[in-house]
């Protein structure tokens, strides 16, 4: 097949992802929606401390690559109140026990990092702060990225290319109230990561199948602002963020946008973002987003159809176009069992065709 058949080829079947996603946003019912309430855990202390965390395993039959079968880990969750105005939060997770190929098992990657670590202090019903390791607040996804609480295997490359997942630093935030039952969530903070966390290594090239530089901060600032409306039935957000990664040489500005909806029982969201990265010599952008819709099938089955456009400043991420169709059943409200399949266009090196499954768990 020549090279202009393939392009075409693949043209048509993400055209038909994105066709399937607009016609599986007409369905109704009540899609089975996974929510961070399931994470309540293991109560101690009189309830001033709560265990709890999620663990996944994973299948992938991708292009380029042999079929892999990896228990991808576990996230061990720890929140501790010792008072009314304080609270630790800390997050260890324990990442590639075991993966199974055509060469045989390997064992010999096991490792322990600890991805989070925060302390809170509420000022006021309104304002607390914090200090520590936590979730950069861009988009929605990084913020509930656990697998057991996502509709899809995979992850959205815009949710993850532009950015750190996590900053070490300072933050302020907090809920205003508003009229009608709406709500306001604020958040901004400060980024030391090379002076605070010099040791870390994201993990974000290994959940997008990258090889390629290590991607944390050198330091960085910004902030988010999310509204929540119609009983919660619909969020939209705003991100800016100000920032420098290791190693890279250039500052790169960002804003970006976000949005979810409900809709009898049909879940609809979508994130994007732009990006200028300032060099000694010249500026390049990069930008990117994803729409995806959540949709009840029968019982707790929904399918899910998601399109998706990056733009980034590696050449491997230049131009990609992607689509991918699955379906996710919740036998339990904490338990997950999701099949995709993953087609595109110059997705090559940063998320090729194929096949993706994962049984996600949360205790």
């Amino acid at each position: 097949m020549s090279g202009e058949c393939k392009r075409s080829y693949a043209r048509q079947r993400v055209a038909a992802c994105a066709a399937l996603a607009l016609i599986v946003a007409a369905a109704h019912g009540e899609a089975p929606v996974a929510s961070p309430e399931a994470e309540r855990g293991l109560a101690l202390l009189g309830g001033a401390l709560h265990l709890g965390g999620y663990a996944t395993l994973r299948v992938r039959d991708l292009d380029g690559e042999p079929a892999r079968f990896d228990a991808r880990g576990a996230s061990l969750l720890a929140t501790w109140t010792p008072a009314p105005s304080w609270q630790v939060f800390v997050e260890t997770e324990i990442e590639d026990f075991v993966s199974i190929d055509r060469h045989g098992v390997n064992a010999d990657d096991i490792d322990v990092t600890l991805e989070r670590l925060h302390l809170d202090y509420a000022a006021t019903p309104w304002l607390s702060l914090r200090a520590g390791k936590f979730l950069t607040p861009i988009g929605r996804w990084n913020l509930v990225h656990a697998d057991p609480l996502q509709a899809t295997v995979s992850r959205p490359l815009v949710t993850a290319l532009p950015f750190a997942m996590l900053a070490s630093g300072l933050a302020v935030h907090g809920t205003l109230q508003l009229a009608g039952g709406d709500a306001l969530d604020y958040v901004a903070y400060l980024d030391a990561s090379r002076t605070l966390d010099p040791a870390h290594q994201d993990s974000t090239s290994e959940e997008l199948d990258i090889t390629g530089p290590h991607h944390e901060y050198d330091h960085a600032g910004g902030a988010q602002l999310r509204g929540h409306f119609l009983a919660d039935r619909a969020e939209l957000a705003v991100s800016y963020a100000e920032f420098r990664m290791r190693g890279e040489g250039a500052r790169t500005h960002l804003a970006g946008v976000d949005g979810r909806f409900v809709w009898r029982g049909v879940e609809l969201s979508g994130e994007a973002v732009y990006a200028v990265k300032e060099f000694a010599a010249r500026s390049r952008s990069e930008w990117g987003g994803f729409v995806q819709s959540v949709v009840p099938l029968f019982g707790q089955v929904a399918a899910v159809a998601r399109f998706e456009r990056y733009d980034g400043v590696p050449a491997a991420a230049r131009g990609v176009r992607l689509g991918t169709l699955g379906g996710v059943w919740r036998p339990r409200p904490a338990l997950a069992l999701k099949l995709e399949y993953r087609v595109g266009e110059h997705n090559e090196r940063v998320a090729p065709d194929g096949l993706l499954a994962s049984f996600g768990v949360l205790f």
